[in-house]
């Protein structure tokens, strides 16, 4: 049976990649993005199983968006959480979480949850107090948007660095990252207690060449969709990989960004991922 994959910000650059390899490979593959011209184009391109405007920032666009979705399959067996922003964006990617939320109860048994994120929301970021409160096991959705509202309270009152967040250009994006990897966790330990033993994954793409970096990335869009897709149908499902991290295939280091079997060390680019 073809797996049902659901993918996020797939008009263009990775998702668009992500999508073109999951069709190629027999997925039935639902389209999502915000840009409804962009998104038909794509579609026509590639013509998946169905297309879905869906701005993930909306109540109504995730509420609207679901509801097409379940029309075209009552049953999901994966959410490709790509659609993302960069570190120019005040926006945060715990958005993610409301589309998740939504299509959650479509998942079957074994489905899996792929979100998008990067090295650079790495908990080496921010302060040691801050990194307990992120890494904590028993953390909560609402225990990570709390820190991002302390993030933004103190960005807004100019002592977000006396709070223990980094004063790089990258804090914004990072930030995002960082409390998307916390939520991933606290996702897959929530989703793996559930009696159809979901399987949630985070992976890095890398930094490539689309839009996000202007196109100043050292990787293609189709290198940094491999590991989205890996995760998504192409690896044996597998529970021991619930909440963990990869890149290539390989595993990474929430602490550092670095790979676990090698050590091998992601300098920060002049982009972002």
């Amino acid at each position: 049976m073809s797996p049902v994959v659901v993918v996020t910000g797939a008009n263009k650059g990775i998702g668009y990649e992500i999508s073109k390899k999951l069709i190629a490979d027999g997925a039935k593959v639902i389209m999502t993005d915000k840009d409804e011209s962009r998104l038909g184009e794509a579609a026509s391109e590639l013509k998946p199983f169905g297309a879905v405007k869906l701005d993930t920032t909306s109540e109504d666009s995730v509420k609207l968006a679901k509801q097409k979705i379940e029309r075209l399959s009552p049953r999901i067996d994966v959410v490709v959480n790509n659609a993302g922003v960069a570190h120019h964006s005040e926006s945060f990617e715990l958005t993610k979480a409301e589309l998740t939320k939504a299509l959650y109860p479509l998942l079957s048994d074994h489905g899996r949850i792929v979100n998008v994120c990067s090295y650079l929301g790495r908990l080496a970021e921010v302060s040691e107090p801050l990194q307990k409160r992120f890494s904590d096991p028993n953390a909560t959705e609402e225990s990570v948007d709390s820190l991002v509202e302390e993030f933004l309270t103190g960005v807004k009152e100019g002592d977000y660095k006396e709070r223990g967040f980094n004063e790089s250009m990258y804090s914004i994006y990072g930030l995002s990252k960082l409390a998307l990897i916390s939520w991933t966790k606290v996702l897959a330990r929530e989703a793996m207690a559930d009696s159809r033993k979901i399987l949630v994954t985070g992976c890095c793409p890398g930094w490539c060449r689309t839009d996000l970096s202007n196109h100043t990335g050292r990787r293609s869009a189709e290198t940094g969709a491999k590991v989205v897709v890996w995760l998504a149908a192409e690896v044996d499902y597998d529970p021991t990989m619930s909440g963990k991290l990869y890149r290539d295939d390989q595993e990474f280091d929430w602490q550092t960004g670095n790979l676990l079997s090698t050590g091998e060390v992601y300098s920060t680019p002049t982009g972002t991922n």
